[in-house]
């Protein structure tokens, strides 16, 4: 019934008046008029009924669109040409906006690059370098114990002033904000804006940390993939991800599954910013041998490279039915 509203109660006649917008006004104005005023007594006295049967003295609330009958209406639009797909795509993505949590965009713990606090300054430049990263954790003692975060700039305005350059990073941290894994993005997002940051670390039921996620990451799940001058998209191609033949790539293991869907136009399974040894090791449930071949969405996957504890590459050979 929705559908059929949608077709001929909405689209078919805003878009025939859109094409023919004043030849049918100059048709139908006359009409419109008597008609407004033929009907006003019976529209005024029934929407008084309305308000009494209702007990408000106020004016009646015109009929809120549901989720589902906006997004119908934004498909039958773009089906007539009347919304561009990348349009239709980003109006999903911000109704869904408010039933995503922060658990399924956020980067796993075991994919973060954390500093130590006592580390010095000038110490900790060869692993900033090494990252595209503009903001790090900081610990001590372990991983879990987080205490606050540090910004690059921070870094880089210590390291040209010669007296700081031996200072531990601590002294140059900001509060860490804590959050919980099912907070809905829009309330992440409403976070960030309050507090005028763009990273948090996020824990489970136990308070443990799971992983972090920063206000490029909610924004991605707004417009799609960011890429800026620090991520440097060919070196996801050229380093990240290394073609062999048409259909064959070596993939470092913390590459994420949306660059890899991307790159090699497949559809790997797991959240967009789970790694390719998350999904691995998800899904055989222990850490491979070298050489160990396995499927995922038809795609054979084969192990370059292990050590005791982790996945470092692998080799994915896209079958192209």
């Amino acid at each position: 019934m929705t559908f059929l509203i949608l077709v001929f109660g909405e689209i078919t006649p805003k878009a025939y008046a859109t094409q023919h917008a004043e030849s049918f006004a100059l048709k139908t104005a006359k009409f419109y008029k008597f008609l407004i005023k033929l009907l006003y007594p019976f529209v005024y006295l029934f929407e008084k009924i309305t308000i009494l049967l209702a007990g408000s003295r106020g004016p009646i609330s015109k009929k809120v669109a549901t989720e589902e009958e906006i997004k119908a209406l934004v498909e039958m639009s773009e089906e007539h040409g009347h919304v561009l797909p990348e349009e239709r795509e980003l109006i999903e993505n911000v109704l869904r906006f408010n039933d995503v949590a922060v658990i399924e965009v956020m980067t796993n713990r075991d994919e973060m690059i954390c500093l130590e606090g006592s580390m010095s300054i000038e110490d900790s430049i060869n692993i900033v370098k090494s990252s595209r990263f503009s903001r790090f954790p900081l610990y001590t003692k372990a991983r879990d114990n987080i205490i606050g975060f540090v910004h690059i700039k921070d870094i880089l305005l210590s390291l040209i002033s010669n007296k700081n350059r031996s200072k531990k990073l601590k002294s140059i941290k900001m509060p860490a904000l804590f959050v919980p894994q099912h907070i809905m993005l829009s309330d992440m997002f409403k976070e960030f804006q309050k507090r005028r940051i763009h990273l948090s670390m996020i824990v489970n039921d136990y308070g443990e940390i799971i992983g972090l996620v920063t206000m490029e990451d909610l924004l991605e799940e707004l417009v799609g993939e960011i890429i800026d001058e620090s991520d440097h998209e060919s070196d996801t191609v050229d380093y990240l991800i290394k073609k062999l033949d048409n259909n064959t790539f070596i993939v470092d293991s913390l590459t994420e599954i949306k660059s890899i869907n991307h790159t090699l136009n497949i559809k790997l399974p797991g959240k967009p910013t789970d790694s390719i040894s998350a999904v691995i090791l998800r899904k055989i449930r222990r850490i491979p041998k070298k050489k160990e071949k396995l499927e995922l969405q038809g795609h054979e996957i084969t192990i370059v490279d292990v050590d005791r504890k982790k996945i470092n590459q692998v080799m994915i050979k896209v079958n192209n039915p």
